[in-house]
């Protein structure tokens, strides 16, 4: 479904690399500390003039949302999964899923922190928590750390877990919701870009790469060769240090700065008092998780120990 076409009225009738690290804020000995070179070998750009990748991005994105709105840390007793396992579906059958799209999102994280630190309740069927530790596992395997400046980081598309055919379906509502999630999530990303065009921050850790991994000739030619490297003939050398920087939303970007010629994130009234009510719902549901995963783990703690006490008994 195309979450971005004809939803604008919604609203108005109801958004481990090989690395060697550095002291941070650090310069690391190897690169060179030109503004240049940080402009060259920036992780930061813009995200290119696509419509199907944005529509890709956008439906992603809400997936990212919605799975952490339900699962993390833990699921309410009244919640019905049937949206996340539907949208499970569709991220384990997509074939527009590129190492652009996992990184921008925030999906791969999401799925991760799904698998290692959700508390299933014991009622629960065990495929839902199964069937995302198999696509974390398959991205792990698939996605070995590229960046920015690797060869292939926006257009090579990862296969599918499943080759099946699928398509996610979304309500009016809910793909309202997901436009302006995008839109919000958008807005802030491109102005902190914006900001790190023009500002390159400098790399906090450095890992070996060869010609075949990055993705421009430019940048190989202006990355520094390791040190072995130099101790080689020139025709010999195959390994060149790459900079790897803080994520996005870890960079210092001064709350005032504006990008130039962005438009505001909500377009009438009506949208930003919409947000207001996700958000609030939002940190209501997650005390209530909170609360809910420590009795799980309380009841699971008390289960143990009578285990343990009539073990010993026995």
């Amino acid at each position: 479904m195309n979450v971005l076409k004809g939803i604008a009225d919604v609203f108005t009738t109801k958004s481990g690399p090989r690395g060697l690290a550095g002291a941070l804020g650090t310069p690391l000995p190897w690169f060179p500390t030109t503004k240049a070179f940080r402009e060259t070998c920036n992780n930061f750009t813009d995200l290119p003039n696509d419509p199907d990748l944005e529509n890709t991005l956008c439906e992603v994105h809400y997936i990212h949302h919605t799975l952490r709105y339900y699962l993390l840390p833990t699921t309410l007793p009244d919640d019905n999964l049937e949206l996340c396992k539907n949208m499970l579906r569709s991220l384990e059958t997509r074939r527009d899923l590129t190492s652009l799209v996992l990184r921008e999102t925030s999906i791969l994280e999401t799925v991760f922190s799904i698998s290692r630190f959700r508390k299933p309740p014991p009622h629960e069927l065990p495929d839902l928590q199964r069937r995302v530790v198999s696509l974390n596992n398959h991205w792990r395997l698939l996605n070995a750390n590229p960046t920015p400046l690797s060869r292939g980081y926006a257009t090579t598309h990862s296969p599918p877990l499943k080759q099946r055919n699928y398509q996610l379906t979304l309500t009016l509502e809910q793909a309202a919701e997901a436009e302006l999630y995008y839109r919000l999530w958008r807005t802030n990303r491109d102005r902190k870009v914006s900001y790190l065009k023009e500002h390159p921050p400098e790399p906090i850790q450095a890992r070996t790469v060869t010609y075949g991994e990055i993705g421009s000739h430019a940048v190989w030619e202006a990355l520094p060769w390791t040190p072995e490297e130099m101790e080689k003939a020139p025709e010999d050398r195959q390994m060149k240090f790459e900079p790897l920087y803080q994520p996005i939303e870890s960079q210092a970007v001064p709350l005032d700065w504006v990008n130039p010629g962005s438009s505001p994130a909500f377009t009438t009234p009506e949208e930003e008092r919409r947000w207001d009510v996700i958000r609030r719902r939002f940190n209501e549901r997650k005390e209530r998780q909170v609360g809910h995963a420590k009795k799980l783990m309380a009841e699971k703690k008390d289960r143990d120990e009578a285990r343990q006490k009539g073990d010993k008994a026995g």
